[in-house]
């Protein structure tokens, strides 16, 4: 597909978020963890942008489609996030994501 060019600033995501961030990495999204990614890799969502291009209820599908212990997870905030990852909007990402915990 025609994915625009943006240019990964690992930098700039560490330093949001503290720890090192790889490229694509879906469980930097809140909510997504190694086995949710698993099973969006295994549905061909591989990048962030994949991820933001896909309506909620696809997200839900997928969940649905691994199996009870994926349906209490809520994705209704994660191709907004994952936008933000592809974007490389990681400040807004990261204080978005401690609003969504109830953070302070």
């Amino acid at each position: 597909g025609n994915v625009p060019d943006l240019v990964f600033d690992a930098d700039a995501a560490q330093a949001a978020f503290g720890k090192a961030v790889q490229q694509d990495d879906l469980t930097i999204v809140e909510g997504i963890g190694p086995k949710i990614q698993e099973l969006f890799h295994d549905h061909g969502i591989l990048t962030w942008y994949e991820l933001s291009q896909i309506p909620v209820d696809r997200c839900e599908e997928i969940l649905r489609e691994g199996g009870d212990r994926f349906r209490q997870h809520t994705p209704v905030t994660w191709p907004r996030q994952a936008r933000l990852a592809f974007e490389g909007k990681w400040d807004e990402l990261k204080s978005w994501q401690d609003e969504l915990l109830g953070g302070v």
